[in-house]
């Protein structure tokens, strides 16, 4: 019985210093490739602004210029530059889409959803909800040539209503509720609480808040004076357990010896609880959004040369 007793501990010993337990993992940057690189509209005035996604569906809201088909937006197209959102899987597999607007200019900038998950997408519209009456022609007034005086209509081409737009699960258009804002309007954020949608941005030099009920009334309107908002240099965002942090590189990163760029170049290090690196990405373009979905893993939109990259790295292993 001794014996067997001393030969249990030499193993226990012996696998404590095994070498093999000291191996760590090799962390390089690596090239993140898009599912997707649409085009939107194929105007230049073209944007993604605001992204909402669950396990199954992300969900892409911004605004087109024109009415070009593209890989993201092929439904009807209204006039001026529209509002969008449009649903892809986690594949890149398009879903549906729908265009936010009038005959005037619109345009769409931030997006949450409800506890029934419709989404509620934000935005401004140069058109009030009421169109102006037209001013009748003048009867008494002599036209020599005869010609017919069309109507005159009241315009507006700033972008001066703030607008909410709730849109089903499948794409339907619900209800459209709008606010005269009072001057050149930018909705940049909203946030549910069960109860109310909270919007902020900015409205021309100031910045503003207002509440949303789920039947479109807007109250508590606030404007805010304040300098303005630089982004900092790291974002650093919550990641299930873990976290990441997205950044321009210009040089060495702590932890990732093989690391050289030649040049500035967005990356997105991901971490685990215990602060260690699992894995790190760089992109080409100007990287716009970084979120992580439980389910699916980071989903970085990016602004590139060629149209806009949706890229999805899934889950660190």
């Amino acid at each position: 019985m001794k014996t067997k007793n001393l030969v249990i501990t030499a193993l226990i010993t012996i696998l404590s210093i095994s070498p093999a337990s000291a191996v760590t993992k090799v962390i390089k940057v690596l090239p993140v490739k898009p599912i997707l690189i649409t085009t939107l509209s194929g105007s230049s005035g073209d944007q993604i602004s605001a992204v909402s996604t669950t396990a199954t569906e992300i969900a892409l809201v911004g605004t087109v210029e024109s009415s070009t088909a593209s890989q993201v937006t092929t439904s009807s197209y209204l006039g001026g530059s529209d509002g969008f959102i449009a649903s892809i899987d986690p594949t890149g597999n398009h879903l549906w889409d729908l265009h936010l607007g009038s005959i005037g200019d619109e345009i769409a900038t931030a997006v949450v959803r409800d506890k029934v998950g419709s989404f509620w997408v934000f935005g401004a519209s140069a058109i009030p909800a009421t169109p102006p009456i037209p001013t009748a022609p003048d009867s008494t007034t002599v036209n020599i040539d005869n010609v017919v005086i069309d109507p005159i209509t009241n315009s507006n081409n700033s972008l001066t209503q703030l607008m909410a737009w709730k849109v089903s699960l499948t794409g339907q258009l619900v209800a459209t509720y709008s606010y005269d804002a009072g001057g050149v309007v930018n909705p940049n954020s909203v946030t549910f609480d069960g109860t109310t949608l909270l919007v902020s941005g900015l409205i021309e030099d100031q910045r503003f808040t207002v509440r949303v009920s789920q039947t479109g009334e807007f109250t508590k309107f606030t404007r805010v004076t304040s300098k303005a908002v630089v982004a900092p240099a790291i974002t650093t965002i919550k990641a299930g357990t873990g976290s990441m942090k997205s950044f321009i590189s210009k040089g060495a990163i702590k932890g990732i010896t093989s690391w050289k760029p030649k040049s500035a170049i967005p990356v997105l290090i991901e971490y685990n609880k215990a602060g260690a690196i699992t894995r790190a990405s760089y992109f080409q373009g100007n990287v716009i959004s970084v979120l992580w979905q439980s389910g699916i893993g980071p989903i970085v939109i990016t602004e590139r040369s060629d149209g806009y990259g949706i890229n999805i790295l899934g889950l660190a292993k």
